[in-house]
């Protein structure tokens, strides 16, 4: 790739990411501002925008997705969907089952616990779907010399 074509490419990246900030932004403050949602509108907000870039992604074909999509991503994108659905039922579960918090140093417990325990349901499902492999996990973890 010649240095005309990695700087075409920043360019093309570099709007689209601006585009997307200022855009959840912009619905940042229309959901939460002027629809008076409170901070349950960031993270519609934060979707709204994401769509839009994502829409405007596909739709002018930036990253050449009819080339580089193929079905083993269709199936991995699949599986993580799956995975992120659970894991966010789980989140939605344990947060009706806890107590929510009292204190100030709760008020750090409880969002760290909450996530914590959803990000373990979410591994678990990419590796029961077999979408991580766990025996290529494994090889991230340096083994001891046993002294």
């Amino acid at each position: 790739m010649g240095r005309n074509q990695r700087c075409k490419v920043f360019n093309v990246y570099f709007r689209l990411s601006l585009f997307h900030y200022s855009s959840v932004l912009i619905f940042d403050l229309f959901y939460a501002g002027v629809l008076r949602m409170g901070p349950k509108g960031i993270p519609l907000g934060f979707l709204t925008g994401s769509l839009i870039a994502c829409g405007l992604t596909i739709q002018r074909n930036l990253g050449d997705l009819d080339t580089t999509l193929d079905r083993v991503l269709g199936r991995f994108a699949a599986k993580d969907v799956a995975a992120a659905l659970l894991a966010a039922l789980s989140v939605w579960g344990l947060r009706a089952w806890v107590v929510p918090p009292g204190t100030a140093s709760q008020d750090f417990v409880y969002p760290c616990g909450i996530c914590g325990a959803g990000s373990v349901v979410y591994f678990a499902v990419l590796a029961a779907l077999r979408a991580l492999p766990v025996t290529q996990l494994a090889l991230l973890w340096p083994r001891g010399n046993g002294s």
